[in-house]
């Protein structure tokens, strides 16, 4: 694994094509700014989202304080974090994860949901296209052989992946910051506005009707999913705002190549801004990658004016 990393390495600065998509583009930051409406009777918010941290030496310290400079330049009310703390379920960066997270501040406090990288083991796309448990992956040789073996996604969770775990030490991170861990639940927040967030869906533990018992459906809610594919199962739940993330916005994202890598039940969600069924849903290209390696998906802070 690390000898073809080293090899795809020098062949991204040997080529003058590999350099941007390497070494510049995933420490580019771009800021995608909303204005929603909800109708809802309710004092207006300014939410701070981001997705996809995958925290690993990669990440420079510089892009975490443009990150969070970002953030703290907008004032938010709120910072949500629609899932994928970690890469392959390891917490390596332990301390400068911790660090990250404490010095992010919004009065009416910081939400978060699990992505798939997030419990004891990592669960991905199996070869024959089943949602299930996978290893450490060689990232490169991953990528070539979903680009030449095409892959049919089954929308079936395995066993495996329904059995896993809780990351006992991602929990017990959390625990020491400012986020709230909101699992399949809903947190009514100063009387104004109802978050709910989701479980993982190709972890078997994406649970709407549990999540929405508690609502407030005379307050503007705010709903949080990792993977963007749980978006047709929500339409015709509550809330006003969906958020997502996990797609990378395509990480490469060039025609037919990024279908290859970027497995989705509902490719439309890719990314972007979409309205329906009353809502507005907005699919983040997160903020960085297991691997650190973009193509015309730059990372992604959004900034959220939500008005009634």
């Amino acid at each position: 694994m690390r000898v073809s990393k080293i090899l795809f390495d020098a062949g991204c600065l040997l080529s003058v094509v590999g350099i941007w998509p390497r070494y510049i583009e995933p420490n580019l930051l771009d800021v995608k700014r909303l204005k929603i409406s909800t109708g809802k009777k309710s004092r207006p918010l300014k939410i701070a989202a981001f997705s996809d941290l995958h925290m690993n030496p990669q990440i420079t310290s510089h892009f975490l304080k443009k990150l969070e400079k970002r953030i703290a330049d907008f004032k938010p009310d709120l910072i949500v974090f629609t899932g994928d703390f970690l890469c392959e379920s390891k917490v390596v960066e332990s301390i400068r994860l911790k660090l990250f997270l404490n010095r992010l501040d919004a009065p009416l406090g910081c939400y978060a949901v699990l992505g798939n990288h997030d419990y004891a083991s990592p669960i991905s796309i199996s070869p024959d296209g089943h949602y299930d448990v996978t290893h450490a992956e060689n990232h490169v040789q991953k990528g070539f052989e979903r680009l030449f073996r095409a892959t049919k996604l089954s929308g079936k969770v395995t066993d495996k992946a329904n059995a896993v775990p809780e990351n006992d030490e991602l929990m017990a991170l959390l625990k020491e910051t400012p986020f709230k861990l909101l699992n399949n639940e809903t947190c009514i927040v100063e009387n104004c506005v109802n978050i709910t967030g989701l479980g993982e869906y190709i972890a078997g533990r994406f649970l709407p009707v549990k999540a929405f018992k508690n609502i407030d459906p005379n307050l503007p809610g705010i709903v949080l999913a990792h993977n963007p594919d749980t978006i047709p199962h929500l339409l015709k739940e509550p809330g006003d705002l969906i958020l997502c993330g996990h797609t990378h916005g395509g990480q490469v994202n060039l025609p037919w190549i990024w279908k290859r890598l970027t497995l989705m039940e509902h490719v439309k969600y890719k990314t972007g801004l979409f309205e329906e069924n009353d809502k507005s849903i907005y699919v983040s290209r997160g903020v960085a990658g297991a691997f650190s390696f973009r193509w015309n998906a730059r990372p992604e802070l959004v900034l959220i004016e939500m008005n009634t």
